[in-house]
């Protein structure tokens, strides 16, 4: 996940972008309110996503559609994405969440889309595999699905 270094060893293929959203639960927008902009969620509890004591930075879209990035002050920091989702779930708070994660929670309205209508994509995953002279047929294949599988990822669909 993440862009690439050039490799002259690795050969790399993009399968798709990652898509996410600033989530949270009805009954956390029922208690504390809906943010009307960025500048709101100082006002609200935010979970975030960090390890060792850093604070991983949201791609949000501004006013304007441009995708701009935003340092949450965090109330509640955690370092992996489903208790992110349980907190969220919970009414812990606002979350920035991938859709391959939050996706079924948004579908069946236990989390909501906070301050966009519009998911961001912002960070390419890659199929990677060591650069050879010809792609095996085995190593073609499991590439293909995988392009195939994500092309219109049903998690999306939220």
């Amino acid at each position: 996940m993440g862009e690439l270094d050039d490799s002259s060893s690795l050969a790399a293929r993009r399968i798709y972008a990652q898509r996410s959203a600033i989530c949270a639960s009805p009954a956390y927008l029922e208690r504390h309110g809906r943010p009307q902009s960025v500048d709101d969620l100082a006002r609200h509890s935010v979970i975030g996503y960090g390890r060792e004591g850093v604070v991983r930075p949201w791609a949000i879209r501004d006013g304007a559609g441009h995708l701009t990035t935003f340092v949450p002050k965090a109330r509640l920091v955690l370092g992996h994405g489903e208790p992110m989702l349980d907190a969220a779930l919970a009414g812990c708070g606002i979350a920035f969440l991938p859709t391959w994660l939050a996706g079924q929670s948004l579908r069946r309205d236990a989390l909501e889309m906070v301050l966009s209508d519009h998911l961001v994509e912002h960070i390419a995953v890659h199929a990677v595999w060591p650069l050879a002279r010809a792609l095996t047929p085995k190593v073609r294949v499991v590439i293909d699905a995988l392009v195939g599988h994500f092309s219109a990822p049903i998690w999306d669909a939220a």
